[in-house]
């Protein structure tokens, strides 16, 4: 975020100082959760040729009739958009559309959704606030496997983007949320949906203020594993088949035998891995389901324990009332007697 109000504040500037200008930048935030519910953040950061010329030649003083090149551009860019230590980048390139600059990867990626989500929905995550930190953010509400949208675009209370909205009709302005999931958005309220639903584009180019609404669910591991488990297997059947009828031909020798024994071989080890994180996935499950049992049986024993508790609590005073009303009836008996 550091790096982006840095550009953003150059905007401005610029903008101030060639309000005939049309000049352009782009920022697009991207963030793609994966079947196995790990989560990577991305940021791309880009201008035109014409705002990084005016950048150049606002920071070197030099005229406008300085002849710029590509290279020139590049080094600019290496230079002002990738000295964050944080992030990891790449050159970003859109010939078609005249953007330059990069793609920003923090390296504390790849973190688990979990670590992003909250299970109580509180007030919302502003992804373009002037404090977001995505490591530190709550951009998901969990229930279950079933994870809700957290987060909002909140531009008109960001000192970041304050300045920029007045200067929208001088310049090109491409802001981006792209959100691809692993499975089809249950509901969502995206500008662009893709066929398979599974990804969610919303434009923020006017700076209009809204919040950012999608719902899904996280695919369960086990059916993947165990459709690569039969997939191998069904490899290895046929490998073994076409080895047997070389075999039987007298072709034990060939080449094509030997690559069959050698493809038989690789088949086999990856089947032994993937038995084994098979393996690691039910032990997970069966433990999972061993600490529910336990809970679930400490609980039974917590509400037996009560119960017997209350029960002998009301015998205790059953026997008490009858041993009132035992006194009361011999009392009454005696003083009959009398």
């Amino acid at each position: 975020m550091k790096q982006l109000k840095k550009i953003v504040c150059a905007v401005v500037m610029l903008s101030m100082l060639a309000s005939v200008c049309a000049c352009g930048m782009k920022n697009d935030t991207e963030i793609t959760v994966g079947k196995n519910g790990d989560v990577v953040v991305s940021s791309v950061l880009a201008y035109d040729d014409e705002m990084i010329d005016m950048s150049i030649e606002s920071d070197e003083g030099s005229d406008s009739s300085s002849e710029i090149t590509d290279e020139d551009r590049w080094a600019y860019i290496e230079e002002n958009l990738m000295s964050e230590e944080s992030l990891t980048y790449e050159r970003f390139e859109d010939e078609e559309n005249g953007w330059k600059g990069v793609r920003a990867t923090s390296e504390d990626n790849k973190k688990s959704i979990d670590e992003f989500s909250v299970e109580t929905e509180g007030d919302r995550v502003n992804i373009y606030g002037d404090d977001f930190v995505t490591s530190e953010s709550a951009l998901f509400v969990k229930s279950g496997k079933t994870y809700k949208s957290n987060m909002t675009a909140n531009f008109s209370e960001t000192e970041t983007y304050s300045g920029i909205k007045d200067y929208l009709s001088y310049m090109t302005l491409e802001i981006k949320l792209v959100i691809t999931l692993p499975s089809k958005a249950i509901s969502s309220n995206a500008d662009e949906v893709s066929e398979d639903g599974k990804t969610l584009t919303w434009d923020f180019s006017d700076l209009e203020d809204r919040d950012i609404d999608f719902e899904f669910k996280l695919p369960s591991i086990l059916p993947i594993v165990i459709g690569i488990i039969a997939a191998v297997a069904v490899i290895a059947i046929i490998i073994i088949v076409i080895c047997v009828v070389i075999s039987k031909k007298g072709k034990k020798d060939s080449p094509v035998t030997e690559f069959a024994s050698q493809v038989a071989d690789k088949a086999e080890d990856v089947m032994d891995n993937v038995a084994d994180k098979a393996g690691d996935v039910k032990d997970a499950v069966v433990d999972k389901a061993e600490d529910i049992k336990d809970a679930v049986s400490d609980k039974v024993d917590d509400i037996k324990d009560a119960v017997a508790d209350k029960a002998d609590d009301a015998k205790d005073a059953a026997e008490d009332a009858a041993e009132e009303v035992k006194e009361d009836v011999e009392d009454k008996i005696d003083g009959d007697n009398e």
